[in-house]
């Protein structure tokens, strides 16, 4: 699954660069790609979520972590609104999602800790961290500008980062996959 991955951002990359020329804009295949793995994510952390009552405070902190996700993703359609107001249903969805996951406190930190000790759990934290730190560090303006010099290009550096992106978020919905599959395995008491 890995593997394929690798393949589907390989290949969403080419064929925005050889066939849409399209990687700067915001209906390329690639960020059509990410926008279908964080759909994936949320939706198998949502049936999850409904499924695994005795887990659905925990599980339902992770939906809307994603959701927010998706939110910010989405913000150039948001910004038909008004430029920045992405942030507006983001906070929403977040405050809400805090609200519920927490209003009782102890079974939302228990609930949470029983998803994290999840074996797929480690490789959901890596791709986020990917996902937050790495694709944001390397696909600096100012990276880029070091490393071609006068021969900086801007397509160069959106293809590197959101091609990053991608990688994170495939890697993000195969852990999804995977944490949801062994705590629907799992017997609910």
């Amino acid at each position: 699954m890995v593997v394929l991955i690798f393949l589907i951002v390989n290949l969403a990359l080419r064929l925005d660069v050889n066939y849409l020329v399209t990687y700067t804009s915001e209906k390329s295949f690639t960020e059509v790609s990410q926008l279908i793995f964080i759909v994936f994510t949320i939706f198998i952390f949502a049936r999850t979520t409904i499924k695994r009552k005795d887990l659905r405070h925990g599980l339902a902190l992770i939906t809307g972590f994603f959701v927010v996700i998706l939110i910010r993703e989405l913000d150039s359609t948001f910004d038909m609104v008004y430029h920045g107001f992405w942030k507006v249903p983001a906070v929403t969805v977040f405050l809400i999602t805090i609200f519920y996951t927490f209003k009782k406190f102890a079974v939302g930190v228990n609930e949470f800790a029983i998803v994290l000790k999840e074996k797929a759990m480690k490789m959901m934290i890596c791709s986020v961290m990917i996902l937050f730190v790495h694709s944001r560090l390397f696909g600096m303006k100012v990276f880029w500008k070091d490393v071609l010099h006068e021969s900086y290009i801007y397509q160069v550096k959106v293809i590197a980062e959101e091609g990053t992106e991608l990688l994170a978020y495939g890697l993000i919905a195969y852990a999804a996959y995977l944490i949801c599959k062994s705590l629907n395995k799992k017997v609910i008491d």
